[in-house]
């Protein structure tokens, strides 16, 4: 069921963490706003553009992938993305939790894609 193999499943998992993490940081960008103005429905009307451009390319993943491989695979991405992404942009705290946490998904995530 995996036309590319564990690479493929890895690529589009990467593509799809990549842009739901973009995503969440333009939500997390408007919400640090402190009026309801232009940027504002831009910065949410991106970011729900992008969530269905996710679920678009997913749908269409999960013809060609397991739903057992896709799912933990682009979601443990985007978790690791996004806590990357707190900690990069937005001052988040990067506790040695949460970079137990990553490294957990990470092998979680191979276990998941072996074939």
């Amino acid at each position: 069921m995996m036309p590319f193999g564990s690479a493929g499943l890895l690529a589009w998992s990467l593509a799809l963490a990549a842009t739901l993490s973009t995503s969440h940081a333009l939500l997390k960008m408007s919400a640090t706003r402190e009026a309801v103005d232009l940027a504002y429905v831009l910065q949410v009307a991106s970011a729900l553009s992008l969530y269905g451009v996710v679920f678009a390319v997913y749908s269409w993943l999960l013809r060609k992938y397991e739903l057992g491989a896709l799912y933990p695979t682009y979601t443990g991405l985007s978790v690791i993305a996004v806590v990357l992404i707190g900690s990069l942009f937005f001052d988040e705290r990067l506790t040695s939790s949460r970079l137990l946490g990553m490294v957990t998904i990470a092998i979680g995530i191979g276990l998941a894609i072996r074939d």
